[in-house]
């Protein structure tokens, strides 16, 4: 199996899942009510992820959210235009990189959108930035990348340093 193509099915399905069946639109249901069942979808969407990529490919079962060691986010073309963290649990994406090059190892994380309650289209790649030569900087810390500009590639144990 190709991991790129299940990813992008993941993807696809986990969107079309939430936007029919779990949104919430202005009005419909109180905030905690909304965010009750995004938690609901949270945990469906993991055993999907589970179900749809780390199953068929031998990969470890880890918590969507968490870095996913075995899985590199690779560019189609670079520089790679980013967002990058000022700090890793800040939610602030205006660090002054915004570029990354060639040489960049990131990790997956999770799909991202600004939007969790009314509809998404897991626009972003959330990725570790594990190594990055032109700017040390900033490893470690977390970079959002349009999923559009990347492919899946299964990491080796040395890509990883583990």
């Amino acid at each position: 199996m190709n991991l790129d193509h299940c990813m992008n099915n993941f993807r696809a399905a986990s969107r079309d899942l939430f936007n029919r069946y779990f949104r919430t639109k202005k009005g419909w249901k109180s905030w905690d009510e909304s965010w009750a069942l995004r938690e609901n979808f949270s945990e469906l969407e993991l055993v999907m992820f589970q179900t749809m990529v780390c199953n068929p490919l031998g990969l470890p079962n880890t918590s969507l959210g968490q870095v996913q060691e075995r899985i590199k986010v690779v560019a189609h073309n670079y520089p790679l235009p980013a967002m990058v963290n000022r700090d890793i649990h800040s939610g602030y994406w205006d660090f002054p990189v915004c570029e990354l090059g060639s040489r960049t190892t990131l990790l997956f994380i999770s799909f991202f959108d600004w939007d969790n309650l009314e509809g998404f289209d897991n626009q972003y790649v959330r990725a570790l930035i594990l190594d990055c030569p032109r700017h040390p900087e900033i490893n470690g810390k977390h970079a959002l990348i349009e999923a559009e500009l990347v492919k899946f590639r299964e990491a080796r144990v040395r890509d990883v340093g583990t």
